[in-house]
């Protein structure tokens, strides 16, 4: 059995991460850009085409029973749709400058996690079990959740400003349960992967190992930063890679 397929994914957290800190430490130059209009843009226009997609990934998840794609799917939904509300909610375009951005990229982060790592259990789990016998209906349910969560968010921004998972130490909390949620579905699916060979498992392991290193660059981060982007970059490549393992692993079944 060949091991050492796993350096690619070690590789793939630690080059973006040493990168992150040659930057930020002034190794490197690390020039501000300041592009809130590209950010607004971009960021947005990226975001809500990833979720139309992540919803199209939960329909087929429920259409084959597969409720392992459809928690893949909300995770990519909650990505998504909250890095959507963290575009449309640039400073200064729709709203004026406020700290439902960073909220909402801190929530895209945490709420991908759980459902990813939910998609590691085994399918006997108790809770899996429960949530497969509501599998039609999560997806819509969710998206609807998120739906009204941004709506609010960005109707009422002052209100969200009440929920520091922005601030320390909060912000620290939920950085080491991320990484430890996303270590342990690493672990997991990389240990089926060793087995199975399935391309998707593969995928999930980057996937989640961005994961982590963009919600280190979230929080030491300065905002417009070179270093700052390469956050953004990471969670799109993350829902990429997510969507190639889909499409490589059930093309192939078909």
């Amino acid at each position: 059995m060949k091991n050492y397929s796993f350096i690619g994914p070690m590789l793939a957290v630690i080059l973006p991460f040493l990168l992150f800190e040659c930057l930020h430490k002034g190794i490197f130059l690390d020039p501000s850009f300041v592009m809130p209009k590209g950010h607004f843009y971009i960021v947005s226009l990226v975001a809500i085409m990833a979720t139309i997609i992540a919803i199209a990934v939960g329909i087929v998840g429920n259409r084959i029973r597969n409720i392992k794609v459809t928690f893949l799917s909300l995770s990519f939904i909650s990505l998504a749709q909250m890095f959507s509300v963290h575009g449309l909610s640039t400073p200064n375009f729709m709203l004026h400058a406020n700290h439902l951005p960073g909220i909402a990229s801190q929530l895209s982060i945490i709420l991908a996690t759980f459902w990813l790592w939910l998609s590691s259990l085994s399918s006997d789990n108790k809770f899996v079990e429960t949530l497969a016998r509501l599998q039609s209906k999560l997806v819509p349910g969710w998206t609807l959740t998120l739906t009204v969560f941004a709506i609010l968010g960005m109707s009422f921004p002052h209100v969200v400003e009440f929920i520091p998972l922005n601030m320390a130490p909060l912000n620290w909390i939920l950085t080491i349960v991320t990484i430890f949620l996303n270590m342990v579905t690493m672990y997991r699916y990389y240990q089926s992967y060793r087995f199975s060979r399935f391309p998707l498992q593969m995928s999930i392991v980057y996937s989640s190992g961005w994961l982590i290193v963009s919600q280190l660059i979230m929080i030491l981060g300065d905002m417009w930063r070179l270093s700052w982007w390469i956050y953004h970059i990471l969670l799109l490549a993350s829902m990429v890679v997510m969507l190639t393992g889909l499409i490589k692993q059930y093309s192939a079944k078909g």
